[in-house]
């Protein structure tokens, strides 16, 4: 955009980041509800007849051979169903909280956040997500956090500071109407748009086309999926620079852009959407910090190139070591990402190779005992029937 943007006052700059921390809190908390919901759910036997309907049946017989339902083992029974109906519903609640404060809460803190600083400066701040997914994890999941995830969230609290003190202080105060149509004009941004639509291509490419044997990319695919779409932070951004835009100019001519403004809550609501159902199946099919990790650093580059295309986010930094310093904390924020990620998949290496050392061992056991020929045996002992038995089946 082609004005002159106005710095940003220190308790405006407090403010936008206050609102960032709050809203990094709910989606940490919203994340690890939605893990839980998952992880629940799992632990409930396939026999529970939210899942699968119960074939079982349990009786007894009387003095003259009658089969009644034996009522201890049936109590048992119908305290189990009552427990499993229980958690059923807290892994149900849990998910909708998880929904509702990744859908709505998060979204509000952000909005707000918005008004008071700069899309380059509040998208790393996503990052701090992480650090709260790390701290709430064994407390609400169960997963006490490693010696390198600490190590992790050091690094990407490190990274927000520098991105936070050396990026972009810029208002959009002095932005008009016009101004914004004239962003959506530029070749540059309009490129941006093409090179999102490819990249989401080669991610759907990931996740649908790799063969059973290349997990680590359809992995890859489902991290990178929700956090590229989301970071479409623009049309919110660009929303409220039209509402206020709007308020400065009540006394000239210029009309409300009702149709234009609509578009892009409309686009803005749909990115975020988006971006929570694919970060939901990312975390049905991978752990919450995996699933945190990669939506957190997909969304800080996304959101980061399209900050510095579309609202010229290195043209506004005071010096050119503001923008070293910049990049520097970004770097050091995804060097946090990758060494969550990496540790999630060593974790999954190492879980799977325990489980195949496990059916290695059975199939050991039984090859040795299960299958040996009857040639082989010394005797074979006819096993004893219980007559009766065999009358009152038959």
């Amino acid at each position: 955009m082609s004005v002159d943007y106005d710095n940003v006052t220190a308790s405006e700059w407090a403010k936008g980041i206050g609102f960032s921390i709050i809203a990094s809190i709910v989606g940490g908390a919203s994340k690890l509800a939605i893990r839980k919901s998952w992880l629940m759910i799992e632990g409930i036997p396939e026999s529970h007849p939210g899942r699968y309907p119960i074939t079982t049946e349990t009786t007894t017989a009387d003095d003259d051979g009658i089969q009644l339902p034996n009522p201890l083992e049936y109590s048992h029974e119908k305290q189990e169903e009552n427990h499993h109906r229980k958690i059923h519903f807290i892994a149900i609640s849990l998910r909708m909280i998880g929904m509702i404060g990744m859908t709505f809460i998060n979204p509000f803190f952000c909005i707000l956040a918005m008004n008071y600083a700069s899309p380059s400066v509040l998208a790393p701040f996503s990052g701090l997500t992480l650090v709260w997914v790390i701290l709430l994890s064994e407390f609400l999941i169960g997963e006490k956090p490693q010696k390198k995830q600490i190590a992790a969230a050091a690094l990407i609290i490190l990274g927000e500071v520098i991105v936070a003190f050396y990026g972009d202080h810029t208002s959009d105060d002095g932005i008009t109407i016009q101004d914004v149509i004239q962003s959506y004009q530029q070749v540059s941004f309009q490129l941006y748009f093409i090179g999102l639509i490819l990249w989401m291509y080669v991610v759907y490419t990931l996740i649908q086309h790799s063969s059973p044997s290349q997990i680590v990319r359809k992995r890859l695919g489902w991290g990178l999926a929700g956090g590229s779409v989301n970071g479409l932070q623009n049309f919110l951004k660009d929303s409220l620079t039209i509402l206020k835009a709007s308020h400065h100019s009540k006394n000239t001519s210029t009309p409300f852009p009702t149709s234009l403004f609509s578009l892009f809550l409309i686009l803005a609501a749909a990115s975020a959407f988006a971006g929570l159902i694919l970060l939901t199946a990312c975390m049905k099919r991978y752990d919450a910090l995996f699933s945190s990790a990669m939506f957190v650093g997909s969304f800080v580059i996304s959101a980061s190139i399209m900050s510095a295309i579309h609202y010229h986010t290195f043209q506004h930094l005071n010096s050119a070591v503001d923008g070293l310093f910049y990049c520097v904390g970004l770097f050091l924020l995804m060097v946090g990402v990758y060494l969550l990620v990496e540790d999630s998949f060593d974790k999954e290496a190492y879980d799977s190779s325990i489980d195949d050392s496990d059916h290695h061992v059975h199939d050991k056991t039984i090859s040795s005992t299960s299958y040996r020929p009857l040639s082989q045996s010394t005797s074979f002992t006819k096993p004893e029937i219980n007559e009766p038995l065999v009358r009152e089946i038959t």
